[in-house]
């Protein structure tokens, strides 16, 4: 995304063809105008990483035009890690190093692998951050701003983007992306278009696992070796990204 914005243009400019023609000079004009604005926040600023001051800057930028079209706007700071990808590689990675745990003490692999999908459950759910706290935190912002309302609101419409960009991966492979997130999955099916839940679901299937061997000291081996491979598909995806 970070390098390939003017390409995503040229592409949706040629795609823009295919549309219903503008049904006013003015549409045309907005139409351009904005694709003015990606062009020069995209070629002033072209790796937009989250907490970086290319992504300071493009805000700026983007404010600067908002202002001068009457909306009133102001950065909101707040703290926060780089790299959501890193944070959920070492999710995957904390649950592999419990799987080879697993074979020299499964009370240790129990408490990695418990470890992995409480700290993901409880940073999905909004509860708490666990093992994202082992990255730093840094300084970032939100652009917000707010065009009043000439007399008094009778409805609310709120616009959300994102100015920052991130590096790419084969996850982000159209075929790939088309292949799970875009598909109509049939109920009671349907929760597989949130991946993560599989992830959360693959770390407590493998806590639970651990738990059968301390009891019993028998394990189910072909779903333990199916979650992990699962896991370290995860894993490799995400690194992927970090490693761009």
């Amino acid at each position: 995304l970070a390098h390939g914005t003017s390409e995503m243009l040229e592409k949706n400019s040629s795609a823009a063809q295919n549309l219903p023609a503008a049904t006013s000079a003015v549409e045309v004009q907005d139409r351009a105008y904005v694709e003015s604005l990606i062009r020069r926040i995209v070629d002033a600023c072209p790796e937009r990483a989250p907490t970086s001051q290319q992504e300071l800057h493009a805000q700026q930028m983007l404010q600067a035009e908002l202002n001068t079209r009457g909306v009133r706007t102001h950065l909101l700071p707040f703290r926060f890690n780089a790299n959501l990808y890193a944070v959920l590689a070492l999710h995957f990675g904390v649950a592999l190093l419990g799987s080879v745990m697993f074979f020299f003490s499964p009370l240790v692999a129990l408490l990695l692998h418990a470890t992995a999908g409480i700290s993901y459950l409880a940073e999905a759910s909004h509860w708490g951050y666990l093992l994202r706290r082992l990255f730093p935190w840094r300084r970032s912002q939100n652009l917000l701003g707010k065009l009043p309302a000439r007399g008094k609101p009778k409805l609310r419409i709120v616009l959300v983007g994102h100015a920052d960009a991130a590096h790419t991966g084969a996850m982000f492979n159209p075929f790939m992306v088309s292949g799970t997130s875009n598909k109509p999955y049939p109920q009671p099916f349907a929760f597989a278009r949130k991946h993560m839940l599989f992830a959360v679901m693959g770390f407590f299937a493998l806590a639970l696992i651990d738990v059968m061997t301390l009891a019993t000291g028998e394990w189910m081996t072909m779903m333990f070796w199916g979650l992990n491979v699962g896991l370290f598909i995860g894993f490799v995806l995400n690194l992927q990204v970090v490693l761009q």
